[in-house]
């Protein structure tokens, strides 16, 4: 179907563009299954759409951001949206050795037991602003809000650095009016260029955790292993670091 021409079908169902229309009546059985996996979310919210009601399940991969009106056209579907971003986010909330409370300095008593406060400040970084990026951030800033130990909130900061920041910042902002100035930062910059590098070294001491979410696997990977390798040469005792890759 990928190599097939398929603007020149627009308007006919997806199993006449396939050239697979006897398959059609395959999509009535509950028992049946249909997989639209597509690297291109676009590509398959248009294949979704073109589908006639059925009563099979329907896995598409998609992100959960601006579907609800697509969904909406196609409402007597079974379907289980795949949404990469939100799975890699989701596991990060649910296994408890990615959450920000290990990576701060928490108040104990006598016998060692957590007393319920922190005396560290939490500072983060995201690289890359994508759908990834964001969850990401979401997570850090509900779990990584802590009180001291007179109550208040103790400092936390999230510095965004993409190529595109100035642009995405405006827009995060409006969205998100009721977070505090000074909580989230914006940073325009070249992942992985001589400027990015020397950046990174002087925040390096200030930092508990780091979330990479490029959109490319491989650059995640090489960029998480230039930084675990700077973090060698800076030498000991800088703080606790997690580098988040965007998938499992």
């Amino acid at each position: 179907s990928a190599r097939s021409p398929l603007e020149q079908f627009q308007g006919q169902d997806l199993f006449r563009e396939m050239g697979l229309s006897r398959l059609a009546s395959w999509l009535d059985l509950t028992s049946s299954s249909l997989y639209l996996l597509s690297d291109d979310p676009g590509a398959n919210m248009s294949a979704l759409q073109k589908l006639p009601p059925c009563k099979a399940r329907i896995y598409c991969r998609a992100g959960r951001e601006g579907v609800s009106e697509s969904l909406e056209l196609v409402s007597d579907h079974q379907v289980v949206l795949i949404d990469r971003s939100f799975l890699t986010v989701k596991q990060m909330k649910m296994d408890p050795a990615f959450h920000p409370v290990h990576f701060v300095e928490r108040a104990l008593d006598a016998s060692g037991e957590p007393e319920g406060w922190v005396k560290s400040p939490f500072r983060s970084m995201v690289l890359g602003f994508g759908e990834t990026g964001r969850g990401a951030l979401s997570f850090l800033y509900e779990f990584g809000s802590f009180v001291g130990k007179d109550r208040n909130p103790v400092p936390f900061h999230c510095e965004i650095i993409d190529r595109n920041a100035g642009s995405l910042a405006g827009t995060f902002r409006m969205e998100h009016p009721g977070i505090p100035d000074g909580r989230i930062g914006f940073t325009t910059m070249e992942i992985g260029s001589e400027a990015f590098w020397n950046h990174f070294v002087e925040d390096l001491p200030k930092l508990n955790y780091i979330a990479l979410s490029l959109g490319d696997d491989q650059a995640n990977v090489r960029v998480a292993l230039d930084m675990i390798s700077q973090i060698c040469r800076e030498g000991s005792g800088k703080p606790a670091l997690v580098i988040k890759l965007e998938d499992p």
